[in-house]
């Protein structure tokens, strides 16, 4: 089994828990769209909510194809942008930083049925979709799962890096208060759950 991640920090955690729990995995940091393993290296690969927000889709499905051997799963999970919290949270972070270029591509198109077959098609067959909804629930307060997912999610902390100190601060804050406004938690003040959903998509490849 192996991992792949852009964030330093988080492979370091991945391998300290692999380690903890006995478990044998190769956790390697790399980029979606330059995926650094030979071809048909794998049977299955999974990506869950990572290959979504690759600004170059058609880059990382041929990566996604060239890596599995032909008869390979592919495995997805994808925020959909049928106001889930995913979006919303989206939406908070796009006020804090300039408007993307023209022609940027949402990552919430991977979260759409017909988007996801369109873009497979060229490597996968099979392909099935379906939208999962789940329930997050953290043991802390809503402001503290804020905190606790900010640092742990690659792409927040991408774009808390392109911001001064007093433009984090400002970030920081409305992603608490929407932590906080959509908790939807009666049990206690060290407690968190939240609503979410995303579009799960299956494929072989070719």
């Amino acid at each position: 089994m192996t991992g792949l991640d852009m964030m330093p920090h988080l492979l370091e955690e991945a391998r300290a828990r692999a380690d903890s729990e006995g478990l044998r995995i190769r956790f390697d940091e790399g980029f979606a769209e330059t995926l650094p393993y030979p071809d048909g290296s794998f049977d299955v690969l999974v990506s869950m909510f990572g290959i979504m927000f690759s600004p170059f889709p058609a880059t990382v499905v041929s990566e996604m194809a060239r890596v599995l051997r032909p008869g390979g799963r592919l495995a997805l999970a994808n925020w959909t942008s049928s106001s889930g919290f995913g979006e919303k949270m989206s939406a908070v972070v796009g006020r804090h930083l300039p408007p993307p270029p023209q022609g940027a591509i949402s990552p919430f198109l991977w979260g759409e049925e017909a988007t996801v077959r369109d873009r497979l098609q060229p490597g996968f067959d099979a392909v099935e979709t379906s939208v999962v909804a789940i329930k997050w629930e953290l043991q802390r307060s809503a402001a503290g799962s804020a905190e606790f997912f900010t640092k742990n999610s690659g792409q927040l902390q991408l774009a808390l890096g392109r911001l001064d100190a007093p433009k984090q601060a400002a970030l920081l804050h409305d992603l608490e208060q929407l932590w906080i406004d959509n908790n939807l938690s009666t049990n206690g003040e060290n407690h968190t759950l939240i609503s979410n959903e995303y579009l799960e998509a299956l494929a072989v490849r070719r």
